[in-house]
């Protein structure tokens, strides 16, 4: 999907003292880091948690490491393309401005989100879409 990449990190060192993991190698500019731990939540019979998380887009590019645990992630661009993908721990989401992101998650997990402007205020970082992603 355009505006989406997903990569693995990669172990750029290691040894008995510490394992060095590259998240971000000049892709984009980080004015703000946030961690997020996510909780397992109350499912519904499809066994997906009941309040999704998200549901908005930035104008501005955003990374996501999974550094615990897993989340599954519904996403769409301003070209009205979808995917839907499980966030692995290990894993790297790029998502280019514009790009609504929506997050389920079925079991702990904690992801590194950041982005290129810094944070405000929940109304002045994020935008709704007009209909709900899922």
């Amino acid at each position: 999907m355009r505006g989406v990449v997903i990569k693995k990190a990669l172990v750029i060192a290691e040894d008995e003292r510490r394992k060095i993991i590259s998240v971000l190698n000049g892709e984009i500019g980080v004015r703000d880091i946030h961690i997020l731990e996510m909780k397992k939540g109350e499912k519904n019979e499809e066994g997906l948690i009941k309040l999704p998380l998200g549901n908005h887009k930035h104008w501005y590019p955003e990374v996501c490491y999974c550094y615990k645990g897993k989340a599954k992630y519904w996403l769409k661009n301003d070209q009205g393309e979808t995917m839907e993908i499980d966030l692995n721990e290990g894993d790297i989401m790029f998502r280019a401005p514009g790009v609504v992101h929506t997050c389920l998650c079925t079991e702990d997990c904690i992801l590194i989100d950041g982005a290129e402007y810094p944070w405000v205020a929940e109304e002045w970082n994020h935008y709704k879409p007009e209909e709900d992603l899922m």
